[in-house]
């Protein structure tokens, strides 16, 4: 059941993220640089100042990830792991920037 509403509250999530991003200003173009729209990496989305907000445990493609959500202000990220390696704070995948999504 805890499943399930954590995916149920990550699509609400990325939902209206979604909803509200249709309204802003297109990304940064080519050779801008930018914490905004689209996948950053773990550290570089705490380094930016976001926090924690919620964590869980869920079955992803038959696989066990664990789900971070973090938020800042309005903006938030949600970050997928494989629990051993978020178990073991690896660093390829702290630093992978595939495993984030941010909208803001």
């Amino acid at each position: 059941m805890k499943t399930i509403f954590a995916v149920v509250s990550i699509s609400l999530a990325f939902a209206a993220a979604a909803h509200s991003q249709q309204s802003e200003s297109p990304t940064p173009g080519k050779g801008q640089t930018s914490l905004g729209q689209g996948q950053q990496s773990f550290k570089a989305i705490i380094g930016n100042g976001y926090a924690i907000k919620d964590s869980i445990f869920a079955k992803v493609g038959g696989r066990d990830m664990y789900v971070v959500t973090l938020a800042k202000e309005q903006s938030i990220a949600v970050c997928n792991f494989p629990v051993g390696n978020w178990i073991n704070l690896s660093d390829n995948y702290l630093e992978d920037p595939n495993r984030c999504e941010l909208r803001q």
